[in-house]
């Protein structure tokens, strides 16, 4: 099954409709840690071809959570996030890969 691909152009990303949740390995590898951050925003800027399309995007750094809130602390703490200083994390791609299951791939900073 095929899926069309939307039309070119600026979309605007809805931030509250969305998130952005992550799964990583416990430090000591005992396990799976799951996580979100709420996303404030961004755009996706769509050209043909699709691989030269852009995504920039915006999260709150300190709506880390994963449900562990000694955790969360020490991440969003100066030795980690430092959301204090830094308030934002920034995505914005650098490419964009299709691959032969039909999934879509972000590379950026």
């Amino acid at each position: 099954m095929t899926t069309a691909s939307p039309k070119p152009g600026q979309y605007a990303i809805d931030g509250p409709r969305s998130e952005i949740t992550f799964t990583t390995t416990h430090m000591f590898g005992l396990g799976t840690v799951r996580g979100s951050f709420r996303l404030q925003g961004g755009t996706v800027s769509l050209v043909e071809p699709l691989t030269g399309s852009r995504v920039h995007a915006v999260a709150d750094a300190a709506s880390f959570h994963t449900g562990n809130n000694n955790r969360d602390r020490q991440v969003l703490s100066k030795a980690l996030l430092d959301t204090a200083t830094y308030p934002d994390i920034v995505f914005t791609t650098i490419g964009a890969e299709l691959d032969e299951a039909g999934t879509w791939t972000l590379q950026g900073n």
